[in-house]
């Protein structure tokens, strides 16, 4: 009988412990900021407002349009237009009539769109929230 209930307890033990350890992954993995309605889970988009300016940076990844790339890590808004899509909107902050989401690569403003701009390892992106009126 004795034995019985030591297999009984051992299983249990174990069960318990598989429980804890989904339950830590399944935590671990949940990266909404305790915010229930966000769809991007996992993302963690890098804006951040550099003097007053809201600013995303990231590293080109060989091969893979500086669009997607951006895509992977933030929630992202765009237009379709004759010339690619065009960049609305990142991670909750939009455009609006007196602003626009400006591309670089490699601290130069871009000459190719971010959907087709095929990023090398080593490329410095970034995007930032710029005044129409900024002349380049």
């Amino acid at each position: 009988m004795k034995k019985n209930q030591r297999i009984i307890a051992g299983i249990a033990a174990i069960v318990v412990g598989l429980g804890i350890i989904v339950a830590a992954v399944l935590v671990g993995n949940n990266r909404n900021n305790g915010d229930p309605l966000r769809e991007d889970i996992g993302k963690t988009c890098p804006i951040s407002e550099i003097e007053g300016i809201e600013t995303v940076s990231y590293s080109g990844i060989e091969g893979e349009t500086a669009l997607a790339t951006l895509k992977d890590l933030c929630d992202v808004e765009s237009q379709g237009s004759d010339y690619g899509d065009f960049v609305t909107g990142i991670d909750g902050v939009d455009a609006d009539t007196e602003h626009y989401w400006a591309f670089y690569v490699n601290d130069a403003y871009a000459t190719e769109g971010a959907g087709t701009y095929k990023t090398k390892d080593g490329d410095s992106i970034k995007w930032e929230l710029t005044s129409l009126d900024a002349s380049y």
